[in-house]
């Protein structure tokens, strides 16, 4: 189910973001990815209720018994991080963070203008970005930043918005 991207799987993380950033360039080339997307999935659920819940007709297929409790045990390790990653993505982001900010730094010159119009000097967006130290291009963690890649300038912003300390 991962593969079809329901809300709280891996999958649906991944194709968020990939569409979230494919929507800065173009919002025409996003419109027509989710549209894929939306029908691969319905495409996935047909075939799967097709498959796991229509008519046998192979006696083989017929024939083989369901999963053991050994495969069963092999496979619920793989379910939980494919639920733990829709659920909790930044566990997993967090850590690659950094250097991801590093590298978009670096491409971000070659990159086109896209049609999106997003304000990237939004307010209320400005405390969610990694910021990128502009001497060193490197993120602001490590350089007065908290873990989140927040820096004390972001943090003040915070306190004044909210008015109270974190």
């Amino acid at each position: 189910m991962a593969s079809v991207g329901l809300p709280g799987t891996s999958g649906f993380v991944g194709e968020f973001l990939s569409l979230a950033g494919l929507y800065k360039v173009s919002t025409w080339a996003t419109l027509i990815a989710t549209t894929g997307i939306i029908l691969g999935a319905g495409y996935m659920l047909y075939l799967y209720r097709r498959v796991a819940f229509g008519a046998q007709v192979n006696a083989d297929a017929a024939a083989m018994k369901d999963l053991d409790g050994r495969e069963l045990w092999l496979l619920a390790p793989i379910a939980a991080v494919v639920l733990w990653m829709g659920v909790y993505p930044e566990s997993f982001l967090a850590p690659i963070r950094n250097d991801v900010a590093a590298i978009v730094e670096r491409i971000e010159r070659a990159a086109p203008a896209g049609d999106a119009k997003i304000k990237e000097d939004d307010k209320t967006t400005a405390k969610y970005r990694v910021k990128v130290d502009e001497h060193h291009g490197a993120a602001a963690k490590g350089h007065g930043g908290d873990a989140k890649g927040h820096t004390q300038s972001a943090k003040s912003e915070d306190k004044a918005e909210t008015g109270s300390a974190h």
